[in-house]
């Protein structure tokens, strides 16, 4: 058995400084496995592992800040320590398998012995071929990371994204040379090479033409993979006054052939009024959960530009701030998994993850009295939003605490909370009330959802105010119901008829909370309503009522991106350029319409809601217990 002979490790490295492979600092860092006693493929391996050291530590620093991109995830000094070690692991670990894996076929492809300028051309070639593999995977993998960040706006500050990109360039160029000088140096260290060959020392003009060429490259991938979107200054709002006072309402859960047929038989004068005004069918969308869906209505952007995609995200251990959670399923496998070995937990999306802005952040900006209630993505709420009562705002004054921007503006807080024991009181006595005599299968949701309406109707009645040009208030109950009794496991002739009694006496108290939303005098109401999580495969209905009737022109439906863009229409704003959504001329009466033309500017700006200022896991966790008892999450 032929054994392979013994190398004299030292001796060849004596060879590799005569060679110039030691002169370039990074050479010297990386080559400096190649130590007596060891075996080629040895020094390969401490060769990687120290290209994926210096990749750790450059990839770390830089992937560290450009995390700050990513809404939630970093809210203090710990959080971008932890972001750094973790993304200098990660990278360093896979720069350093890549590395490896790549030296060692360039040196299985060179190694058969012999001259001939054939093997010649091959050993000069494949070296340089596998750091172009190498800073290539590099530089496509960070172009693409910067863009999935956020995947609209890379182009919308140009030259945080060309620094971005030329960095990216200079960390690939310096990780494919260092790998390229490693091939190179241990075909030199091989046992069977003849000729060796000298350092490929490129020079500046090269180095700087290879550096152009790259960061053409990234910025035409980074271009072919984004929509480019143009830095513009955010402009003032002018508002043309139309002379309205808007009331939005959001109904989840709303099923509208049934709702018809109950307004008729029960003789509910309120609904009947907003099923029948001036509407479209609004599309439904594949994904059904909620806080994507309503934060679509709000802001006029599909979620993947809002970037509130679901009701759940993800908190990262160790780390203040959270992440979303994609609805994809792969992605679901890997959290379920983090999830199981504590590197991970869920948590309750927040308005800390939306980007931009709803139509009653637009209007307050505007300078327009507003006040929401109990929507999707509010929480945290912000000082210059107007009146904002969060979807946490109830369990806030229910649990008692101190505030956390549950409430906007904070003086507004104390007065809510002498408002709440009545409002309480008020909302047990009409759950009880709803659920007595129900089937038990059906009484706890209803009553739990019934009670739930109820708090957002009080607090609205708390803030309302009949100068205020917009209120805007979502109503989850009939939605909880609905989910709740569709999973119910009982099947028979009279659970059915317990479903309808439930159903039916939901839409009665609906009718009695509609009336009180849309009874001052001179107010427009504009009724939403989506048929939720559980509902049929048709989509939502959008109403506008009060003012008049239709221009009667022919459209068969409309978008959930077109509310914000038709509620903002009525408010006398302009429209930004940038919504997905258009407006809803087909509802809006003819003198409405020659009397006010559609504005337009290019942008309302992004939404910057920042994190709570000290944050409450007790309340989170409660926060996420309450939503599971109402079959939100598992």
């Amino acid at each position: 058995m032929q054994t392979k002979p013994q190398v004299d490790v030292d001796a060849l490295r004596d060879k590799l400084r005569s060679l110039g492979y030691l002169d370039a600092g990074v050479d010297r860092f990386v080559l400096a496995g190649a130590r007596s006693g060891r075996s080629v493929s040895a020094i390969a391996w401490q060769s990687s592992i120290r290209i994926g050291l210096l990749a750790g530590l450059l990839l770390g620093v830089s992937g560290t800040l450009a995390a700050l991109r990513v809404p939630g995830l970093i809210g203090r000094v710990q959080d971008a320590l932890l972001v750094g070690i973790i993304l200098a692991s990660l990278l360093g670990i896979a720069v350093a398998a890549l590395s490896f894996l790549t030296i060692r076929l360039a040196a299985r492809f060179v190694r058969p012995s012999g001259g001939g300028e054939r093997v010649s051309r091959r050993r000069r070639l494949v070296p340089a071929i596998a750091g172009l593999i190498v800073g290539a995977v590099l530089l496509g993998y960070l172009t693409l990371w910067w863009r999935a960040l956020d995947p609209v706006t890379a182009w919308r500050s140009p030259t945080l994204t060309w620094l971005a990109l030329a960095v990216a360039v200079g960390v690939s160029l310096l990780l494919g040379h260092a790998t390229s000088a490693t091939a190179r140096a241990l075909l030199v260290l091989e046992p069977e090479t003849a000729e060796p060959q000298p350092a490929n020392q490129l020079t500046w003009r090269a180095t700087a033409t290879l550096a152009a060429v790259s960061l053409a490259a990234s910025g035409l991938l980074l271009f072919a993979t984004t929509r480019p979107v143009p830095a513009v200054p955010e402009t003032p709002l002018t508002v043309v006054p139309t002379g309205l006072r808007l009331v939005v309402v959001g109904i989840d859960g709303l099923d509208r052939a049934f709702a018809i047929q109950v307004a008729k038989a029960r003789a509910l004068p309120t609904l009947t009024r907003l099923l029948s005004a001036p509407g479209l069918p609004l599309t439904r969308e594949p994904n059904s959960d909620p806080v994507a869906t309503w934060a679509t209505l709000a802001t006029g952007h599909p979620p993947a530009r809002h970037g509130a995609v679901g009701l759940e995200s993800r908190r990262v251990a160790g780390f203040e701030g959270q992440i979303p959670l994609s609805r994809s399923r792969a992605v679901a496998t890997v959290s379920a998994v983090t999830d199981l070995v504590r590197l991970t937990q869920p948590a309750v999306s927040s308005g800390a993850e939306r980007r931009e802005k709803a139509f009653w952040e637009v209007a307050a900006s505007a300078g327009l009295r507003t006040a929401v209630v109990n929507w999707w993505t509010t929480w945290p709420a912000g000082e210059q939003d107007g009146i904002v009562i969060t979807n946490r705002a109830a369990l806030r004054l229910d649990r008692g605490g101190t505030l956390d921007r549950e409430v906007a503006p904070a003086p507004l807080f104390a007065r809510l909370r002498d408002s709440w024991p009545l409002i309480r009181t008020s909302a047990g006595e009409a759950a009880q009330r709803v659920a007595k005599g129900l089937a038990p299968f059906a009484a706890q949701p209803v009553a739990q959802a019934v009670e739930l309406d109820a708090w957002q109707v009080g607090l609205a009645a708390a803030v309302d105010d009949p100068n205020l040009d917009l209120l805007a208030l979502y109503l989850p109950g009939l939605d909880i119901v609905q989910v709740a009794l569709t999973s119910a496991t009982t099947d028979d002739a009279s659970s059915l008829a317990a479903r309808v009694e439930a159903l039916d006496r939901m839409y009665v108290q609906l009718e009695s909370w509609l009336a009180r939303l849309t009874s001052t005098p001179g107010r427009v109401v504009v009724f939403v309503s989506h048929p939720g999580r559980a509902g049929s495969e048709r989509g939502g209905w959008l109403t506008i009522d009060g003012l008049g009737p239709a221009s009667g022109r022919a459209r068969s439906g409309a978008r959930l991106e077109d509310a914000a863009p038709t509620i903002l229409t009525l408010l006398g704003l302009p429209i930004s350029a940038e919504l997905r959504g258009t407006v809803l001329r087909d509802l809006l009466p003819e003198d409405f319409l020659h009397g006010h033309d559609t504005r337009t500017v290019p942008t309302y700006g992004r939404r910057h809601a920042g994190a709570p200022a000290s944050p409450d896991r007790a309340m989170d966790d409660e926060m996420r217990d309450r939503l599971r008892s109402l079959g939100y999450v598992r």
